[in-house]
């Protein structure tokens, strides 16, 4: 049915992601021999020319290539793989974020089409158990990226505060300055005022 839906009813290209050596030799068989559907893999094997190569004519419109096997180990960083609109996680992969690593060399910059993400979950494989690991790591995240951000909001505020507290300080020393430049000056015309009284009384009493 994914082979159907993805292939022939959808003119988009397509990115089957897999831990599994094995799994991408049994579809590459299913899909190349058995369906005649070419394909192109990717994998640890892959040399970085060839993988250039590979991208290029996967990325090509008029290639003949609609479909690449792609092991999850070698393919989740730095390839461009925007001619794809569809994705299937042949394997679930332990970490939810790498396989949104993964999603992300298709859903990217450059995307005109929507991508859709098919899962497989096989109910008597660890599949299942993957799944809820998972589900599992990716509360924890979730919940470290949110400690982590009450921990920085507090932080904020607290830094926001000594910050009023110098500036507080500051205007209060620049007031205090001010005030007693004043009162010298006050005090010195002061000075000079009965200065000339003193004088002007000396010489009326002479």
């Amino acid at each position: 049915m994914w082979t159907d839906d993805n292939l022939r009813k959808r003119p988009y290209k397509c990115l089957v992601f897999s831990y599994s050596l094995v799994g991408l030799d049994i579809l590459e068989i299913a899909l190349d021999e058995e369906r005649s559907i070419p394909v192109l893999r990717y994998d640890g094997t892959t040399t970085p020319e060839k993988r250039s190569d590979m991208e290029k004519e996967f990325q090509n419109k008029d290639s003949k290539y609609r479909v690449m096997l792609v092991q999850s180990s070698a393919g989740g960083v730095g390839s461009n793989f925007t001619a794809a609109a569809s994705l299937l996680f042949l394997t679930p992969e332990w970490s939810s974020a790498k396989e949104a690593q993964m999603a992300s060399r298709a859903h990217r910059l450059g995307q005109t089409e929507d991508v859709i993400v098919t899962r497989l979950i096989s109910p008597v494989s660890m599949d299942e158990r993957v799944r809820e690991v998972q589900g599992t790591k990716t509360a924890k995240e979730k919940f470290l990226l949110d400690l982590d951000a009450e921990e920085n909001g507090a932080e904020a505020i607290e830094k926001e505060a000594k910050e009023k507290v110098v500036k507080a300080k500051a205007v209060k020393a620049r007031g205090d300055k001010e005030k007693e430049a004043k009162r010298v000056k006050e005090v010195s015309m002061a000075l000079k005022r009965k200065q000339w009284s003193f004088d002007n009384f000396s010489l009326e009493a002479s």
